[in-house]
């Protein structure tokens, strides 16, 4: 960027054909963020400045134009590259974490209403006979740990169940978060295990 920005203003003849559509292209990029308003307002600067914004109109083109996967892979290798640890990574503003936080709202939202809330539904409407309360020292008189321990379990698995059995709706835009994800946190090590196998 900061190359082209210097040729763009010393006005160099570029050489190839190739580096004369870059720099056009980088030229309109250009106007456009800088574009001004009527009354001197930069809006497409000042929408670049705000990360969260950045993160949904990055989303938003790059999914128009079916490129979703490589603004992720692009952004989580960036991450991953930075990172001082993996205990760190996805832990900060980071335009890759507010990405990947878009992502899951935007396209995860509506699926987990659908998956979630019948199931939800089902635990509120509990009858109050139905505790699913472990911590002995927080147990109701009368109430019974082993047949709360049961209750819960019973209630796990079917959130559980219901998760596994609806991975054929979870949305692509995910699985692609998921996959780069995955992809990412895969050492070298992992992956000649993976092969073996």
């Amino acid at each position: 960027m900061e190359v082209l920005t210097k040729i763009l203003q010393q006005g160099t003849e570029f050489d190839t054909l190739a580096e004369t559509v870059l720099a056009d292209r980088f030229e309109r990029l250009v106007e456009l963020v800088t574009m001004m308003g009527d009354q001197g307002e930069l809006p497409i600067a000042m929408a670049l400045a705000n990360v969260d914004e950045l993160a949904r109109v990055l989303v938003t083109l790059f999914d128009s134009r079916h490129l979703l996967y490589q603004l992720l892979w692009n952004m989580f290798s960036k991450e991953v590259e930075l990172a001082d640890s993996m205990q760190t990574l996805f832990r900060g503003n980071s335009l890759a974490s507010k990405i990947m936080t878009f992502c899951f709202k935007v396209y995860g939202a509506a699926y987990l209403q659908k998956l979630l809330e019948p199931l939800l539904k089902g635990v509120i409407t509990t009858p109050e006979h139905i505790s699913f309360e472990v911590d002995p020292t927080r147990l109701d008189q009368g109430e019974n740990l082993e047949e709360n321990q049961r209750s819960l379990l019973q209630i796990t698995e079917r959130f559980f169940q219901a998760i596994i059995g609806s991975s054929s709706e979870f949305p692509p835009q995910l699985r692609s978060v998921c996959h780069c994800l995955y992809q990412e946190h895969m050492s070298p090590d992992d992956i000649t295990l993976e092969i073996m196998e």
